[in-house]
């Protein structure tokens, strides 16, 4: 277990230092962009790299709760799943249980990352040339993503066959 910790705090912060050159690199791509646009990249930037602090600590947060609630499954693949001398899966399948729905918790995250981006996406403009248009398509794109996120924590809460998909 101690290996298992160890490779995914490695993977943790390698994303993390990966996140951390892009934004650099986004940064430094802005300084040749209008004032108004460097606002909308550096709010754009700052607000990413909370909301991946926020979605890898709530993740690890809740974990435990999500096993708890049955919100579960097995990893397959692993070498402490149960499998027969000739390497097939024994039924019923056993093996150390690992938090499912999280998927949840990411799109909640981005979609207040979204919702919190808005201000800066618009407040450059004045009210006369405001583009409406690309706000509702902003907007649109939002509305859908939580809508689809909320059919994927559905089907996993209850099992949706496919023809209700």
């Amino acid at each position: 277990f101690v290996e298992a910790d160890g490779s995914r705090q490695a993977l943790t912060r390698s994303i993390g230092a990966l996140a951390a050159l892009a934004a650099a690199a986004l940064v430094a791509v802005g300084n040749g962009l209008p004032s108004n646009l460097r606002l909308s990249l550096a709010a754009n930037v700052a607000v990413s790299l909370l909301g991946y602090i926020a979605t890898t600590s709530i993740i690890g947060a809740l974990g435990d709760t999500f096993v708890k609630a049955n919100l579960r499954g097995i990893d397959l693949n692993k070498t402490t799943t149960k499998r027969d001398a000739a390497g097939n899966l024994v039924r019923p399948i056993e093996g150390i249980a690992i938090p499912e729905s999280q998927g949840t918790v990411s799109a909640a995250v981005f979609i207040l990352v979204l919702s919190v981006f808005i201000p800066f996406a618009f407040a450059t403009y004045d009210l006369e040339r405001f583009p409406h248009a690309d706000m509702a398509e902003y907007l649109a794109a939002v509305l859908t993503i939580t809508f689809a996120s909320f059919m994927g924590f559905a089907d996993d809460v209850l099992d949706l066959r496919w023809r209700y998909k």
